[in-house]
């Protein structure tokens, strides 16, 4: 017997557990174990396992358990710590960097996108004074400003992985940790005033990102304003923290909420680049690097923050490099100052029609011009008792709610209509005009709808109109009370205000949108805007090609940005609702659905096979178990426990200018509103075996004026289009509202209002979402207030439908390419290859445990989904490696199939031809009268045998054609001469 190599197997004992060995390992000279191994193996392998290691243990060939001689303490003075030059030698630039304002979130009060390279940032800014009834009087030394740092998973192509694959509802510890960097930056800043000024909240999201440092397509017509937008291909993109912190810098300045500029970069200095940095560097950078440095400093060379990081120096970074560094970031950030400087000053700009910023004076000036409008009188400087005819005084606010209604009305009776677009000295619309169509002037007659051409007061206006009104309500309320002599508690006189109010507002409305044909937001021709749509604006793609598809929808002040991700169909969302399975195990299944369903229904009774995770056993019979979990078995199928495709709607509080009360986990509002939404999009889409992606769309409303989820819908049929994703029709979606008099029954008269507002919403009698095709309806959602006759619904269809084709024909002409889906995906987006063989195979690809799926994964890079009717997709951002990969599963599982060209080795020559591998283990036999013809094969001199010798050999590569497989013995026919004569005829046709 041949002596063991030293630090061989020598000993294989059991342990406490039954599924656990212990190989214990030593040298030759010693008699004690002086290393140990611990092995997890299944129990069908326990003996596998036992035999390798024993004939690894008697023979003398190299062994994958050899261990070289255990490595002893080395002195930190040998260590060869890596030498920097005395001085950095260049900085390495990043791509510059450009702002944009007033196109994303103009409802809040202050919004900038910046973009540095493919690097796009969102950045927000609310404000809540003191006195608002969200306000926080409390710790208002800690609490004056908040920062929320996002990372969007379509920012980067991914699909989130987590369980409902939505972003972060928390933020994540790198979300955290940024949004501490960018707070500790500007919070040294913020005026005075406004630190005891209310509450400041700032959301910096991070829209797209180039991980790798490669050349990005950067949208010359994206989030950024056309005058500002210069931005060249760039062969990084800007780091996404200091990018955030730039322009949540700029945000702040656009108001004037800083004392002076301030910017941010982050520098990497390189480990093999001779005193090399890099500005902005990428992941792969950072790896390769000797630390990072996050710097903010001011124009006058302050430093307000600092960030360091060591990656591979043990002694850390010398004092002087340090220094040197500084100076270099300083130097770094001075274009993005003057840039801040140039763009933002030191005066407010105020671009989103907020009072914020504005003097006592100033906003009582501008109040008047609003009351002006209404028809109220100017506010007087001194409030002056008003005399009110003598009352009984009462005790219940029910039996004088009627009093003061009429008492409010008489007063301001006649501002209530205007408030709502109508005004009360215009001939009225009559009713023979509300049913002679022909009378209208509308600028579609062939449709019954048209789109308002033309500016309209924004909801910030119309929203402090009403405010107004509710004001000067609540001050003829207070003043009838005290006339009275009534003795009411503050919350029994708030009840009778907002009473009064929601009454008297209600009223207006409806006699406004009856008499007048008059709508909220004043669009329309006078008396027509009933059936007029807010103005559209439409961009597609709207975000650099790093995002799969993205779009931008804007109807009105109701703005969505929305994004197509796509992905392997393991990053489906998953299903988990047991009244929603679909799988009846008491139904026998017949022998067509047995065949399709693969090996799985071919097992016995109680046969176990072993997850890819190896944590535990699991029956195979157990089907829905199996074919559900992706994550652990690799196995998708047909499922319907994971939905392919999946919408989710985020609504974030800039949408409406607030600032957020606690968690800002998703509500029901937004998880309805999505489900709404998809479910109008995922009847359009491409079969699973046409387009074997995951898709998620996701909708980030940034303003907010009503029908968002239908805006989402729109949107989202861009970004899919954008995506390359071949939807079978266009979908778009439109609300329709109701303006009644309840009062008088079922003889009373209604309008109805297409696309409605908040506001519309809110007073009306119905919210009508319908969404779908020109052809019909694919979803729609009824909220109503009241009870409605079928026959007001059946006429909100006709009109939504009128509607939507509208809103379709706009969407068309505003696209350069018409609503056209790309003809593949973004470069972008992972690749996809099939491969097709026979199920009963599959085990072949799987392996023991799943080993050999995981190797083709982790070697490859790619990620493979099976279904059982035998498709393996594969799935990779590297087509390269996707066609590896792809080949390597054939040459495990496909088989040889008649008519197909192979590329194959030869493996051993024969007198009559010569034995060619075309896949793992099958073999063919290419004869001679195959290879050439017979009379040249004849006439060489060492006859057949030698002709064949002399044009092939052993391990040389050929490409051959199959022209038959035995079904009985499975011998395979070769021919090389057909693929000749095929050459030989096309070159004859040229």
């Amino acid at each position: 017997m041949r002596t063991v190599r030293p630090w061989r197997v020598l000993l294989l004992r059991e342990n406490v557990r039954p599924s656990r060995r212990r190989l214990s390992l030593r040298h030759p000279s010693s008699h004690t174990p002086q290393w140990s191994l611990s092995l997890y193996v299944d129990s069908k392998s326990r003996s596998f396992a036992k035999t390798t290691i024993a004939e690894e243990a008697i023979h003398d060939e190299p062994s994958i358990l050899d261990v070289p001689n255990p490595p002893t303490q080395m002195p930190l003075s040998e260590y060869k710590l890596p030498k920097l030059p005395a001085t950095f030698s260049r900085l390495i630039e990043g791509p510059p960097i450009q702002f944009g304002t007033g196109k994303l979130a103009r409802l809040t009060h202050s919004s900038v996108v910046g973009q540095g390279g493919s690097t796009v940032v969102l950045a927000t800014v609310a404000h809540q004074p003191p006195d608002t009834p969200n306000g926080d009087q409390n710790n208002a030394a800690s609490t004056f400003l908040t920062v929320d740092y996002r990372q969007r998973y379509h920012g980067v192509g991914k699909i989130p992985s987590n369980g409902g694959r939505r972003d972060n509802a928390v933020l994540s510890t790198p979300e955290v940790l940024a949004s501490r960097a960018i707070d500790r930056a500007l919070r040294p800043l913020i005026r005075t005033e406004d630190a005891i000024d209310g509450r400041l909240h700032v959301t910096c999201s991070v829209q797209s990102y180039a991980v790798f440092a490669s050349e990005v397509d950067l949208r010359q017509d994206g989030l950024l304003d056309e005058k500002d937008n210069d931005t060249t291909n760039a062969s990084h993109s800007t780091h996404p923290v200091a990018m955030a912190l730039n322009t949540a810098a700029a945000a702040l300045l656009q108001q004037g909420h800083l004392t002076q500029p301030v910017a941010a970069t982050v520098l990497a200095v390189a480990a093999h680049g001779d005193g090399v940095v890099w500005q902005d560097p990428v992941p792969e950078q950072l790896a390769d690097s000797y630390g990072e440095l996050l710097y903010a400093g001011t124009a006058d060379g302050h430093v307000v923050m600092l960030e360091w990081t060591s990656h591979r120096l043990a002694t850390g970074l010398s004092e002087s490099h340090m220094t040197q560094l500084l100076e270099l970031a300083q130097t770094s950030i001075r274009p993005v100052l003057d840039l801040l400087t140039a763009r933002f000053g030191d005066v407010p700009h105020n671009n989103n029609s907020s009072s914020i910023g504005l003097s006592a004076t100033d906003r009582w000036l501008e109040e008047n011009q609003l009351r002006q409008s209404l028809g109220l009188d100017p506010i007087p400087q001194d409030e002056e008792a008003i005399n009110l005819p003598s009352v009984v005084a009462s005790n219940t606010t029910q039996a004088r709610l009627p009093d003061i209604i009429q008492h409010v009305q008489t007063c301001i009776g006649h501002v209530l209509p205007r408030l709502f677009g109508w005004d009360a000295t215009l001939p009225a619309d009559t009713e023979t005009d509300r049913n002679n169509e022909k009378n209208r002037t509308v600028v579609d007659q062939s449709m019954g709808a048209a789109i308002h051409r033309g500016d309209l007061p924004s909801k910030t206006v119309r929203g402090r109109r009403e405010q107004i009104v509710q004001t000067e309500i609540a001050r003829l309320v207070e003043s009838y009370v005290t006339a009275a002599g009534d003795a009411f508690e503050p919350r029994e006189l708030q009840w009778l205000s907002e009473q009064t109010t929601k009454h008297l507002l209600q009223k207006g409305f409806v006699q406004s949108a009856l008499q007048g044909g008059a709508r909220a937001d004043g669009r329309g021709l006078p008396g027509h805007g009933w059936k007029t749509i807010r103005p559209l604006k439409v961009q597609m793609p709207a975000l650099p090609d790093t995002v799969h598809g993205s779009a931008l929808f804007a109807r009105g002040d109701t703005q969505v940005l929305c994004t197509a991700t796509l992905g392997p169909p393991g990053d489906g969302q998953p299903m988990k609702d047991p009244y929603l399975a679909t799988d009846n195990p008491r139904r026998v299944k017949s022998g067509a659905e047995t065949t399709a369903a693969g090996y799985y229904s071919e097992l016995p009774v109680g046969s176990l096979r072993f997850l890819r995770t190896q944590e535990s056993l699991v029956s195979d019979m157990n089907s829905r178990k199996v074919k559900a979990d992706k994550e652990r078995t690799g196995d998708s199928g047909s499922l319907a426990e994971v939905k392919r495709a999946f919408l989710q709607y985020d609504f974030p509080p800039y949408a409406t200018g607030t600032v957020p009360i606690g968690s800002q986990a998703h509500n029901r509002r937004a998880i309805g509103h999505g489900a709404l939404a998809e479910k109008a999009l995922l009847p359009v889409l491409p079969d699973a075996h046409d387009f074997p992606y995951a898709i998620r769309i996701s909708s980030e409303v940034t303003d907010s004026n009503g029908s968002s989820s239908m805006a989402s819908v729109c949107g989202g049929t861009l970004a899919l289009l954008d995506a390359g994703v071949p939807i079978q029709m266009r979908v778009a979606g439109v609300s329709v509202g109701l303006a009644r008099d309840v009062d008088a029954g079922e003889a009373g008269v209604h309008r109805l209002l297409l696309d409605i507002t908040g506001t519309e919403d809110y007073y009306g009698g119905m919210d009508f979402k319908i969404a779908g095709t020109r052809k019909g309806i694919t979803a729609f959602q009824l909220d109503v207030k009241q009870l409605l006759p079928l026959e007001i619904v059946t006429e909100a269809l006709q009109l939504a439908c009128r509607g939507r084709n509208v809103i379709l024909n706009e969407m068309q002409d505003q696209c350069s390419d018409g609503l056209k889906a790309r003809p593949s995906p973004k470069d972008s987006a992972p690749r996809v290859e099939v491969v097709r063989f026979n199920p009963q195979r599959k085990r072949d690809l799987v392996g023991p445990g799943g080993i050999i799926l995981r190797q083709l994964e982790d070697r490859y890079g790619v990620a493979l989904d099976l279904t059982q009717e035998g498709r393996c997709l594969l799935f990779g951002a590297d087509q390269e490696l996707v066609d590896q990969a792809k080949l390597t599963v054939m040459d495990l599982v496909a088989d040889v199939v008649p008519g197909e060209v192979y590329e194959g080795t030869i493996i051993e020559i024969k007198d009559f031809g010569a034995i060619v591998e075309l896949l793992r283990n099958k073999e063919g036999l290419l004869h001679v009268s195959e290879l050439t013809n017979e009379q040249e094969a004849g006439d060489h001199p060492g006859g057949i045998a030698g002709f064949v010798r002399q044009y092939l050999k052993e391990g040389q590569k050929v490409e051959v054609l199959c022209t038959d497989v035995d079904p009985v013995q499975g011998s395979i026919r070769l021919s090389r001469k057909a693929i000749l004569v095929k050459e030989q005829k096309k070159a004859m046709r040229r």
